[in-house]
């Protein structure tokens, strides 16, 4: 009942606001989150410029202090870059202060970093809190989830189970992936080319957000 409550709520919230597909009959988006990571940011980003795919990379504030650097890499490859809260707090019970706290001093390093003004959020474990909304409303911040988990974050995850995960994946899905797991930098080469064997064309989220 509460994940039929939750989808009803989904659907109703435009998705300039929330989304959870993107609007284009011919693609998917590859998303990344955590990073960015000392080890394994740097092979993901090769795989995707070899392949030619951009994608979007939803970012931790800590972890974008600690490694200026690939955050700026991530920039200058031309993929979009989103906001992951600045501690990857769980947001279930936090008020709309420290909300606004984790999202803007996170938005605002971002900026300094890498030269980006993100206006695309996601937030850990998919939990969409009514602070979160109000913020998302009053800030035109897009808060954006997925369709299909690689579950790469799963114990057990491997390359193989990461493909899959990921066989059902069509026009219009958002696909969940994090940099911080060595299967995901080894997996996605071949997830790639599962996808283009399906001639599926790969946006990033930002892209949706332009006009």
């Amino acid at each position: 009942m509460k994940r039929l409550l939750r989808t009803v709520c989904y659907r109703c919230i435009p998705p300039r606001y929330l989304m959870t597909k993107i609007r284009d009959g011919r693609a998917v988006a590859l998303t990344f989150d955590d990073g960015p990571h000392p080890k394994y940011t740097e092979p993901i980003l090769k795989v995707l410029s070899e392949e030619g795919v951009k994608a979007t990379f939803f970012l931790v504030g800590n972890e974008v202090k600690k490694y200026p650097d690939l955050a700026k890499a991530i920039a200058q490859e031309g993929h979009a870059i989103g906001n992951h809260t600045f501690s990857h707090s769980h947001l279930n019970g936090m008020r709309f202060h420290a909300l606004s706290q984790e999202i803007d001093e996170t938005t605002d390093l971002i900026q300094r970093t890498t030269g980006v003004s993100t206006r695309l959020f996601r937030p850990p474990y998919k939990k969409v809190t009514v602070p979160l909304l109000w913020y998302a409303f009053h800030h035109r911040l897009t808060i954006v989830l997925w369709s299909i988990d690689s579950r790469d974050s799963f114990e057990g995850a491997s390359p193989l189970k990461m493909r899959y995960e990921i066989r059902s994946a069509g026009p219009g899905d958002i696909l969940l992936f994090h940099e911080d797991y060595p299967h995901t930098a080894q997996a996605i080469r071949s997830i790639i080319l599962d996808l283009k064997t399906k001639n599926l064309n790969f946006v990033t989220v930002g892209d949706f957000l332009k006009n």
